[in-house]
């Protein structure tokens, strides 16, 4: 394997990682490694891969939600091939929508750009398509589909390209890149791609049939896989709106579907009868069962002559109807969640809620909370897997969550020096509920503007919601002698973008030579994790308070059904979740061996073992009520 390092010298703690991915996958095990930042996961889990699937004509699918992280895994690879003579071909892609070049793609819903793709493509309206594919007609043939000969000529000259890079040489050459990016998996030994390419049932089954391949060819690569569970119940989490449904309404109307209409009041009058219970209770969300919305919606439907069966019918008859005229359909997307409520499985909770705002919104939804309902089949089937991340703890949740048999765990020490890092728990505060008044915030707000103005340049601090960050931020904002810097909730790309560069320039690396800003925000925002401000731009994070969910009804039933399944209901649905976005947030400060700085716990729980034991061994946690004392005798020798 020394040979894929040939490009650089191997890290410390790498070695082992090496060691351990090649005994793991050579026994066709899952290997979960809690691997922190610095220890080059990803030349260290490649090689050995490399190595194997190289060995036993298999393919590597590296899975991953960030675009830095496609870049790293292709210019690894692309170092690779200046030593080796078998040169290592790569295809990095995400899904369909977000590569697409057409104009209206990024303002649709999924579900919607999937119709709208699909008709452009059947009807031969996407040149971007056509330039890729033309059909071919034999005489007493069915008619076939065949690459271009420009198409042809362009994957030939594909190598290693990130996505990125992907679509802006299809624009140039005015093609299709997702369709080419798929052509380029082909042949490919690395493929690179989001979750959903391989953990959405449908999605995978289509790659997969494309690229000619089953899930037992496959060498599976998780980066981030603390991200894995949750985005795996997005993927089996479907809802129904009140607004989704008005719009389906004014469809129907504008299409003079005349059935359809009376069917769609039905669902209207269903959702007035279940907010109508809701009210009367004075709640604001109630469980609901599979057969109690189906007999409601058909008791509404049996009034205007249709069953629930006819009614899903004549939705998807219209959708394709209203397709013809313009992009989106709403009675698709209705009909789309009747089939899927009915289906009846373990692993989901079904809820009705009332959620007010300047407009009031009711939602049916079906939850998914079991994400081995995916992810169990893809782990029992791959040839051999790898999940790694920096905040993989604890490792037997993950291997509980997943459903995998054949697990091998293992934690690896942080490469950088202890010394770099100051780690103190400040018990003299706390945000539980039942404390939770004037007097604490202004407690708190003091604790971090000491702490603030202790630290010589850039804090973060991070708080388990907007709401309690404006309310510290009241006593907070005449504590401190440094510019303060507000996340706000729905903050776009561009927007954090700027405040990240703001945020920098008042480091002491950044143009304005400063003694450092601080940014107050939610742990659960933009900033908790993803972003890499490496060297003095961050040098103290601290965290108020501990990010548990709210106990709604959703949490409750998460918490019941672990509870039943694995034994530990509170610790995998309520505790380790939110510790896990603490992991995340703490892990803001040291990016690199070079890196130093402080982390402040500011919650009397972070002293408590059930906490505290889920932190890594090698952080050396230190209680103090004076942390500010700490903190200037840090950076006096740092």
């Amino acid at each position: 394997m020394e040979k894929y390092f040939a490009h650089e010298k191997i890290r410390e703690g790498q070695k082992e990682l090496m060691e351990d991915v090649r005994e793991t996958i050579f026994q066709n095990k899952i290997l979960l490694a809690h691997a922190p930042t610095g220890i080059g996961k990803t030349a260290g889990v490649l090689a050995p891969m490399l190595y194997k699937a190289l060995k036993d004509d298999l393919i590597i699918f590296f899975l991953t939600s960030r675009n830095t992280q496609h870049k790293i895994v292709v210019e690894t690879i692309q170092k690779l091939n200046k030593k080796l003579e078998e040169k290592i071909k790569t295809t990095s892609f995400v899904g369909r929508q977000k590569m697409c070049l057409m104009p209206p793609s990024n303002k649709l819903s999924s579900h919607d750009f999937s119709e709208y793709c699909k008709t452009l493509r059947e009807t031969g309206q996407c040149s971007y398509y056509n330039n890729v594919w033309r059909i071919k007609k034999r005489t007493g043939e069915n008619p076939r589909k065949e690459l271009t000969g420009n198409a042809k000529i362009f994957l030939h000259k594909l190598q290693s390209h990130t996505y990125d890079e992907l679509i802006k040489i299809s624009k140039e050459e005015l093609v299709c890149p997702y369709e080419i990016a798929l052509q380029a998996c082909k042949n490919s030994k690395v493929i690179i791609g989001d979750y959903y390419h391989i953990f959405s049932p449908g999605i995978r089954k289509a790659i997969l049939h494309k690229i000619d391949k089953e899930l037992s060819d496959i060498l599976l690569i998780v980066d981030e896989a603390h991200n894995l569970p949750g985005r795996i119940r997005e993927l089996l989490t479907s809802k129904l709106t009140n607004f989704m449904i008005s719009r389906g309404l004014r469809e129907a109307e504008k299409y003079e579907l005349v059935e359809v209409i009376e069917g769609v009041k039905a669902v209207e009058k269903s959702f007035s009868f279940l907010k109508k219970k809701l009210v009367e209770r004075g709640l604001k969300e109630s469980k609901v069962s599979t057969e109690g919305f189906v007999e409601l919606l058909e008791k509404n439907l049996k009034k205007v002559g249709l069953d629930y069966k006819e009614f899903i019918s004549l939705l998807d008859n219209g959708s394709e109807e209203v397709r013809e005229e313009q992009e989106i359909s709403y009675l698709a997307s209705i009909k789309d969640f009747l089939v899927e409520w009915q289906e009846k499985k373990k692993g989901f909770v079904r809820l009705f809620r009332i959620e007010e705002g300047e407009r009031e919104r009711l939602t049916l939804i079906k939850i998914a909370i079991d994400p081995s309902l995916v992810s169990k089949e893809v782990f029992n089937e791959v040839n051999s897997a790898v999940l790694m991340s920096g905040t993989l703890l604890p490792l037997r949740m993950y291997t509980d969550l997943f459903g995998i048999k054949n697990a091998v765990m293992k934690s690896y020490s942080n490469p950088f020096p202890s010394s770099n890092r100051l780690n103190l728990i400040v018990p003299e505060t706390t945000t539980k509920y039942n404390k939770r008044n004037k007097k604490m915030f202004e407690r708190i707000a003091i604790f971090c503007a000491k702490c603030v103005n202790a630290c010589p340049g850039n804090s973060i601090v991070y708080f388990p919601s907007y709401d309690l960050r404006n309310k510290v931020y009241e006593f907070f904002k005449n504590k401190v002698d440094k510019p303060i810097l507000l996340e706000q909730s729905g903050i776009s790309v561009e927007e954090k973008k700027a405040l990240i560069l703001e945020f920098k320039n008042h480091s002491r690396e950044g143009k304005l030579n400063a003694s450092g800003a601080v940014l107050l925000a939610c742990i659960s925002g933009s900033f908790g994790e993803g972003i890499d401000l490496p060297g003095k731009h961050i040098e103290q994070v601290i965290i108020v308070g501990v990010p548990l969910e709210t106990p709604d009804l959703e949490t409750r039933e998460k918490i019941k059904y672990y509870e039943e399944k694995y034994g530990k209901g509170w610790d995998y649905g309520y505790i380790y979740p939110a510790m896990n976005k603490v992991l995340q947030a703490a892990g803001r400060t040291i990016r690199s061996e070079k890196d130093k700085g402080v982390i402040v716990f500011l919650d009397e729980r972070y002293a408590w073992s059930k906490y505290n034991s889920i932190m890594p061994e090698d952080w050396f946690l230190k209680k103090t009520n004076e942390p500010w004392k700490e903190i200037k005798e840090f950076f006096k020798h740092n």
